[in-house]
């Protein structure tokens, strides 16, 4: 309670509803990425504007059986009407969208804004960024759980990230190891850096298909690796390949010692 009492009112404000955003968010993506069946448009509104029903029995569900988070828990987990388990995707993800939309109030602290106002500096190009990350971030989480489900990544969730990433070009350079490592001097230099850093992502992953026949990973990673390289520029992209093995790693063995896997079985 002392915590929450240091923070200025405005702060935890816009920070709650953000987070109501989010969730709501979440909730949204999770239709997305439910009902995607891995071809044709991602937010074709014929297959994702139908009425809600328990994936179980079918039921079609009330708005109220809708409400994110508050409905799974009043409901304990549980359809009302077969009484069986509802995943524990749908408050994961709608959490995570709650987490997510706090991004911006982290870069604004991040950034320090605040500072940069009273100095008389401009703003707008880190709070542009900040709104970049936000987006990204929700399409990461949405590209997870087709990728769960159906293995693939899709083109329209790469070509959106590359976008991103090509608009960074255009913002203040902004490393998250802290020193950003300009490739040339003056207006090329963001430029190349994250034309390098999305080389160096399709060329690694492009190197690893082709040497494994395509049987260690497809091309969607190949053009999502390219897309995050644009994003996140040099030497962001190094330390991204690196978390993406060994989270990879963990997470197939954790698989394979729990028995959900074997050890030649492909890994989302």
């Amino acid at each position: 309670m002392e915590l929450l009492a240091q923070i200025p009112l405005t702060v935890l404000s816009s920070s709650t509803l953000l987070f109501v955003l989010g969730v709501i968010l979440g909730s949204f993506i999770n239709v997305v990425g439910l009902r995607y069946s891995g071809e044709g448009r991602l937010f074709d509104f014929t297959i994702i504007g139908g009425r809600s029903r328990c994936s179980k029995c079918q039921k079609q569900l009330s708005w109220y059986e809708l409400v994110p988070v508050l409905s799974f828990l009043i409901q304990q987990g549980k359809c009302r009407y077969c009484e069986q388990r509802l995943s524990l995707q749908y408050p994961l993800v709608e959490i995570m969208g709650g987490l997510i939309m706090l991004l911006p109030v982290y870069f604004y602290n991040y950034f320090d804004l605040a500072h940069k106002a009273l100095l008389g500096q401009d703003i707008a190009p880190y709070i542009i960024i900040a709104v970049i990350w936000t987006f990204a971030a929700l399409a990461m989480l949405l590209l997870t759980i087709i990728d769960w489900r159906l293995q693939i990544i899709p083109d329209q969730i790469n070509l959106f990230l590359a976008g991103l990433g090509v608009a960074m070009i255009y913002l203040p350079a902004v490393s998250f190891l802290e020193n950003y490592a300009f490739i040339f001097g003056g207006p090329l230099s963001s430029l190349a850096n994250h034309l390098l850093a999305g080389l160096i992502g399709l060329i690694f992953f492009g190197a690893i298909i082709a040497i494994s026949n395509g049987k260690a990973m497809g091309g969607g990673d190949m053009k999502l690796a390219g897309a995050l390289g644009l994003l996140l520029g040099y030497p962001d992209i190094i330390l991204m390949i690196i978390s993406a093995f060994v989270i990879g790693a963990i997470w197939g063995l954790y698989l394979i010692a729990s028995g959900k896997s074997k050890l030649k079985a492909k890994v989302p």
